[in-house]
């Protein structure tokens, strides 16, 4: 029991050490050791990074949606052209062609049309990496910076 005493003591007397060595930290006598306005810019231009990337993902995706609202009213257009003409076909060897090359637009457009959206969503991806892998290596060149400033220091 007195073991534990003698423990609690150490502990409570160990922590007052640190507790007092941190508030040290912030006197005005000494300089504070973490520099708080450089916490602060650092934070800053990581919000504004996101941001930028958030943006920049936002600006792909809206893109992507207006491209495919255009495309399927331009699908809807061509599938009613080609209804009007096989209705009116004189033929049904008029009628099977006028389907045959519809499947063949159909095919072709919708090809294509994943080949657009595969390329914006892997143009947006690229652009928002840049943003992020920018900011990723200024942090990293001022941290290796400010380490070597220490240990010249």
């Amino acid at each position: 029991m007195a073991s534990n005493q003698n423990n609690s003591n150490q502990y409570a007397n160990q922590f007052q050490d640190y507790f007092k060595s941190f508030t040290n930290g912030f006197s005005a006598k000494q300089p504070s050791p973490v520099d708080f306005q450089k916490l602060s810019q650092i934070q800053q231009s990581a919000v504004e990074c996101l941001t930028a990337a958030n943006k920049a993902l936002f600006d792909g995706i809206q893109k992507l949606v207006k491209s495919q609202s255009e495309f399927f009213q331009e699908q809807a257009q061509v599938a009613a052209n080609i209804a009007s003409k096989t209705l009116s076909a004189q033929t049904p060897e008029a009628a099977i062609d006028n389907h045959t090359r519809y499947a063949q637009h159909y095919f072709d457009a919708n090809l294509q049309n994943a080949q657009n959206v595969a390329k914006s969503a892997s143009d947006t991806s690229v652009k928002v990496f840049d943003i992020l892998n920018k900011q990723a290596v200024e942090n990293l060149s001022e941290f290796s910076r400010k380490a070597k400033k220490a240990a010249n220091a």
